[in-house]
């Protein structure tokens, strides 16, 4: 039987080995949130984990993507966790909801994954999103877009804002309310569906004032600290970073529980 052999070309092979290193490199990163996700466990954390799917090789091979975050999410699971799949520029959003789909189709519902509302597209995308009962974050969005697909002025922004946390709060799942903007926290407290389905979330460290009169007022501000960093740790050498054990092991040390006041959490 005649068999044909197709050789690799020359950009054939500039393509695999340029692909290999950072393949391994995104396997580093899994690698580090899972041991984020056991130490989290081991030292009783108030605490999840967000993540970039770019950290995890979805530039590379969507399928790369996937599978990687798959293996967290269930990882998560395993040690009770959540994990929060963060929304990137504009050019991303459609293989993040396209993944994060896939993962709520296969049964995983740990996962949430995150909105921007200076998008045009974002409350098309909040549609489309509903009949799974997402976990959501809202947030106004900090990459810098054209006003092609973004709006240019921050009062339009805002508007958006606040018709995204109606709409989602008004069709059931879980609505993180993302923002330091007191004026969109009081909309957001003004239509509040409860504990079980909405949240305020607030960056560790930015208006902490207004984050401790919130709580003390009885409402849900988990001040968390979110494990972003750890993978820019992970990617900056193929091989590893030398200290990333170290700086882990620092970072979990500083999520200390006197840092997270005794209030209820969701992710």
């Amino acid at each position: 039987m005649n068999q044909r052999i197709v050789w690799p070309t020359t950009a054939d092979v500039e393509a695999s080995a340029t692909t290999r290193p950072h393949s391994r490199a995104a396997s580093g990163v899994v690698r580090t949130y899972e041991e984020v996700l056991r130490r989290i466990e081991a030292e009783r954390l108030q605490t999840n984990v967000a993540l970039k799917l770019t950290h995890l090789g979805v530039k590379l091979d969507e399928e790369l993507g996937y599978t990687n975050v798959e293996r967290l999410v269930a990882e998560a699971a395993r040690h009770g966790n959540f994990i929060r799949i963060d929304m990137e520029d504009s050019s991303l959003v459609d293989v993040t909801l396209r993944i994060y789909r896939r993962l709520r189709e296969a049964g995983h519902d740990n996962v949430g994954t995150v909105l921007q509302s200076y998008l045009y597209r974002t409350e098309d995308d909040l549609e489309s999103l509903l009949p799974l009962q997402p976990n959501l974050r809202i947030v106004k969005g900090a990459y810098k877009e054209p006003e092609s697909v973004a709006y240019p002025r921050k009062s339009d922004v805002d508007a958006a804002y606040a018709r995204l946390v109606a709409r989602s709060i008004s069709e059931g799942g879980f609505t993180a309310v993302a923002t330091h903007d007191e004026r969109l926290i009081e909309h957001a407290l003004s239509i509040d569906p409860g504990p079980e389905r909405m949240e305020l979330q607030m960056l560790y460290g930015v208006r902490t004032q207004l984050q401790l009169d919130l709580v003390a007022s009885g409402k849900r501000v988990p001040k968390r600290k979110i494990a972003h960093y750890v993978a820019t740790l992970a990617m900056t050498d193929a091989a590893g970073h030398p200290d990333l054990g170290r700086d882990v092991a620092a970072l979990l040390a500083s999520l200390d529980a006197r840092d997270h006041p005794p209030v209820p959490l969701a992710p």
